[in-house]
């Protein structure tokens, strides 16, 4: 009968210990010890366990986590499990992926206890994770530090597909690779060109400040006298008094008929008005002078 409890007993820590097997990485040593990780704690800045060859093989059996970080690995998908679960204060840090595609359905325990930073992976749909996210409640901070779908960081020329940019966009040499994107999560520069129009994005919607820093630049463009490629796009601003900079473009300014546009209004205020048009009101102030002064002669 003491054979038969012990057996009983040590086929109970058996199935307990293949349900709950928490691994705990910090260095390539410890990443080649585990096995089976149904929980997991990885948070490490080590580049080696990274680009461990079996990073991929002692993850995959995931299918809870509390912390993890992955950057610069070529993993296309962190676990083979379809649901995984962020425990209550767990951390998700995933950023310059550029391989990895797809994340796995992941259940928030707790929207206000967790902390999330997926960034920079050109090639990962984010949607379920941004759905999830709403459907718990996640504090709106937290959406700036979750890439939207099909985003990527500024070079050139852009990647296929990235319609969202989480960086600086520089349009000193405008690329036709830009022509895709949609949403700028940075600042939009240009400066030091020769160009006469601010360059057209065709899709570009959307322009969002980043804390600390200007949405626009626009400086040193000695031919620059038309933006009005900027008048339809949403700009959202978080600080007013560091949202522009303009300086250095002799020929920028605000012709008459651009004056009641929202765009002039909100970042223009302190680019004068074209003489063009200071002009034109002139002659036809004096028209109306002259044109009064005949009235009056003709009455008296």
């Amino acid at each position: 009968m003491w054979l038969l409890l012990l057996l009983c007993f040590s086929s109970i820590c058996y199935r307990a210990s293949t349900r709950y097997a928490l691994c705990d990485i910090k260095n390539v040593k410890e990443l080649e010890k585990v096995n089976n990780c149904t929980h997991l704690r990885l948070y490490t800045d080590d580049v080696e366990v990274m680009r461990h060859p079996k990073l991929y093989e002692k993850i995959r059996t995931v299918t809870t986590i509390f912390k993890l970080k992955l950057f610069n690995t070529s993993l296309e998908r962190i676990t083979d499990a379809q649901n995984v679960e962020l425990a209550k204060d767990s951390s998700l840090d995933i950023f310059d992926n550029p391989m990895l595609q797809r994340l796995p359905n992941l259940t928030i325990v707790d929207g206000k206890r967790v902390k999330l930073f997926i960034l920079n992976n050109k090639k990962l749909d984010t949607s379920q994770l941004l759905e999830e996210c709403k459907r718990k409640k996640c504090p709106t901070d937290i959406y700036r530090t979750i890439q939207m779908p099909f985003t990527c960081a500024f070079h050139r020329p852009v990647e296929p597909g990235c319609r969202f940019i989480f960086d600086n966009v520089d349009l000193r040499d405008y690329d036709k690779s830009l022509d895709q994107v949609e949403v700028v999560y940075g600042t939009l520069i240009l400066r030091g060109s020769d160009v006469a129009t601010f360059p057209k994005m065709p899709k570009l919607r959307q322009i969002e400040q980043k804390p600390g820093t200007p949405v626009l630049i626009i400086e040193n463009n000695k031919k620059l006298s038309d933006l009005t490629s900027l008048f339809g796009v949403n700009i959202k601003v978080s600080d007013m008094k560091n949202a522009v900079k303009f300086s250095g473009n002799p020929k920028l300014c605000v012709a008459k008929k651009q004056r009641n546009e929202p765009f002039v209004i909100k970042f223009m205020t302190k680019i004068g008005f074209c003489k063009g048009s200071t002009r034109s009101d002139i002659h036809i102030l004096k028209l109306i002078i002259v044109y009064l002064c005949i009235i009056f002669t003709e009455i008296y």
